[in-house]
């Protein structure tokens, strides 16, 4: 049997071999009669092909080319993959992503072999959420959400960290470091735009002068002599093409001139005659985008007025009464409980009675100190006295008075005591005689240690709380392995409510540390103050159950501000079908003066406190927008055009508005001298946030739990 041999097709010929004079004259006739086509993205793609498998970066041997780094998109020799579960809708996947080491190391100040070297840790609880088939647990930067790549940063409304390698040299500094600062980001970007600026001026400047040539010497001449001699030789064989195109085209020109029917257009030949260079017209100053995300509109809270029936300095003394009483009531006691209910509403009426029965409290503490800055015998004369004389006689306060001229000058005593204000400056003095005692001493480090015992209490609680919750979600979560995938609704519904259950447990705990430390607090300060410069304040509860200014989140408004939202609220327009005997009276001419004269202010509720919260920090948020858009327009402006300056708006000193500069505000924790945007900063605003979220939680809880009772 003969053996088949299999003959191959003759080699294709290469297209240079096959073209000649003849066929180069015939492509030219064919290209002036058709238009050229262009050649198609599969013909594109394969002449491309080599080029483009060239420029795809080469894997590091020993490692596969699919796995990059998240950071750098480069393959690399040691990786770290993260070990957590995240869950997606029903299916829980490990997270997987990739950081190489130097990334690590130099954008994270994270070591990889200490990483490795650790191992897995013996404690369980960490282990939960992990993948158990690595030998390490690492948690990476995207789970972490500290991840400073391009579209993370822009995820979290962050600007691009952009090269910061030569900035980092500069500084001193690593790169890790350099990203500990939040302003340097922007620095290292304004220094990038003054290096391309720079670059751009050198790159527009005209060639050296004539004279600086001839003072450079014969060195540079010589050197550019030799280059243009390259430039020549390699031009040479470009040149020989040129020509040969050129004579070909003229033969092709030659052979469609000859053609009548082939003639160009006169739209062609009228663009060659009008091909003249161009003047091309300044670009438009580049408006150069702030990085700052603009914040999501949130509306104005509920804010509630406070009516008040005593002027604005008298309330302010009320309540530094008020919460020295409730501070301090175990040592009070011998005071009427009506009279506590009277003292707790700062806007209520404090009759004689009252004025008399706290002073008798106050000097008893005074009386009872073992330090002695009075004299006892005088001091248990003075309260006999007074409670011998009616409560609405004058010499109650003569008897006070010339008590306190043995501790305070003459000068301090000279107060009118027929008005509100002169009995609450004198009561103020006993307060703070009362406060330099012995007695209160020992009661705040008394309840000092009471109050780290509770947080020690409740610490040891929440921690057996969430032991418990750990072990139950162990169970649980061993029950679904074994259930399909169309059994697990209920498994579902079983786990939230277990869930909710534990929150509300350790919820419940951290509500009743609260509720006692506010009891027990030194001083009553602010919880913040927003970029309005509104101040607001949490006083003390004296009961769960009863309403009084600390049940609300108060809200000291600014003065220079008619409202706290900063405008004042529109009414709701009147439906014109509505009968006229049901519409509102035509408001007085000082309504908006006595509006703008309000200063207290309360928000209740847990809703409405969440709602604050979230005003607060939007109102933050566009404040630090707006400021990115003027700097950014600002340096947008080019350096010629005059820049507008601000008038100063004067607002007329009206009645009001000079009771409200002269009002001074209580416990003042920051310098007047300093405006809102001064003393707000990101970072406080988001730690005020948080803290009116946990307030608005306690609250919530202490609602249940009245409807309970």
């Amino acid at each position: 049997m003969a053996a088949t041999t299999l003959m191959s097709p003759p080699p294709q010929q290469p297209l240079t071999e096959l073209g000649s004079a003849n066929m180069m004259d015939m492509d030219l006739e064919l290209a002036a009669t058709t238009p050229q086509e262009k050649p198609s993205k599969k013909r594109k793609s394969e002449l491309n092909g080599e080029a483009s498998k060239k420029k795809k970066r080469e894997a590091v041997p020993g490692t596969p080319s699919s796995k990059h780094c998240h950071q750098c998109h480069q393959s690399r020799d040691v990786f770290l993959e993260c070990t957590y579960l995240t869950t997606r809708g029903k299916k829980t996947d490990r997270c997987g992503k990739l950081f190489c080491q130097d990334c690590l190391k130099r954008r994270y100040d994270e070591d990889t072999t200490a990483i490795l070297a650790a191992g897995r840790p013996k404690d369980f609880n960490k282990l939960l959420g992990h993948v158990h088939t690595e030998p390490y647990v690492w948690l990476c930067p995207i789970c972490r959400k500290i991840c400073n790549c391009a579209p993370h940063r822009k995820q979290y409304g962050l600007p691009p960290t952009g090269f910061l390698t030569s900035f980092a040299k500069e500084q001193g500094l690593s790169v890790a470091q350099l990203l500990q600062d939040p302003n340097a980001v922007e620095a290292a970007r304004l220094a990038k735009e003054k290096r391309d600026a720079a670059r751009k001026e050198k790159a527009k400047a005209p060639g050296k002068d004539k004279d600086k040539e001839v003072a450079d010497g014969g060195a540079e001449k010589e050197k550019k002599e030799k280059k243009e001699k390259k430039d020549t030789e390699k031009k040479k064989p470009a040149e020989k093409k040129e020509k040969v195109d050129k004579s070909a085209t003229e033969k092709g020109k030659d052979k469609v001139t000859s053609n009548p029917i082939l003639k160009p257009s006169k739209s062609a030949s009228e663009k060659k005659k009008d091909d003249k260079p161009k003047m091309l017209a300044s670009a438009a100053p580049v408006v150069i985008k702030p990085f700052v995300k603009q914040p999501k509109y949130v509306s104005d809270p509920e804010f509630e007025f406070i009516g008040i029936s005593y002027p604005l300095e008298v309330i302010e003394k009320r309540l530094r009464v008020r919460e020295f009483l409730l501070r301090f009531e175990k040592l009070m006691y011998k005071l009427p409980p009506k009279y506590f209910r009277t003292i707790n509403d700062p806007n209520s009426e404090w009759t004689d009675l009252t004025y008399r029965n706290l002073i008798t409290n106050l000097l008893a503490i005074v009386q009872a100190d073992a330090n002695q800055l009075m004299n006892g015998d005088m001091v248990y004369e003075a309260i006999d006295n007074i409670k011998k004389v009616t409560a609405d006689s004058p010499d109650v306060w003569n008897i006070l008075k010339n008590l306190l001229e043995t501790v305070y000058e003459a000068e301090d005593l000279k107060i009118d005591c027929a008005e509100e204000d002169g009995k609450l400056n004198v009561i103020m003095l006993v307060m703070h005689l009362a406060l330099q005692s012995s007695v209160i001493r020992a009661m705040i480090e008394d309840d000092g240690e009471k109050e780290r015992e509770r947080h020690k209490s409740s610490i040891a609680q929440t921690k057996r709380l969430k032991s418990d919750w750990e072990q139950t979600r162990g169970e649980l979560q061993k029950e679904r392995l074994l259930l399909k995938p169309g059994d697990r609704t209920d498994w579902d519904d079983r786990y939230a409510s277990a869930f909710n259950a534990h929150k509300k447990l350790v919820a419940r705990v951290e509500e009743k540390e609260w509720f006692s430390s506010r009891k027990t607090s030194a001083r009553n300060t602010p919880l913040g103050i927003d970029i309005k410069g509104n101040t607001y304040w949490l006083f003390t509860q004296r009961d769960k159950r009863e309403e009084d200014w600390g049940q609300w989140i108060v809200v000291q408004k600014n003065p220079t501000l008619p409202h706290p939202s900063g405008t004042l609220p529109s009414d709701e327009p009147a439906n014109p079908l509505d009968d006229a005997s049901s519409l509102p009276d035509a408001p007085e001419e000082d309504d908006e003066e006595i509006a703008k004269a309000r200063i207290w202010y309360a928000v209740e509720g847990a809703s409405n406190i969440r709602h604050l919260a979230k005003w607060i920090r939007y109102q933050t948020d566009l404040y630090f927008f707006k400021k990115a858009n003027e700097s950014a327009a600002f340096a947008a402006t080019p350096p010629d055009t005059p820049r507008k300056k601000k008038k100063e708006e004067v607002m007329p000193d009206t009645p009001s508005r000079q009771l409200m500069v002269e009002v001074r505000m209580p416990h003042r924790t920051a310098s007047p001298k300093l405006t809102p945007e001064e003393l707000v900063t990101k970072e406080n605003t988001e730690a005020f946030y948080s803290q009116l979220l946990k307030v608005a939680g306690f609250m919530e809880l202490n609602g249940e739990s009245e409807k309970l009772i």
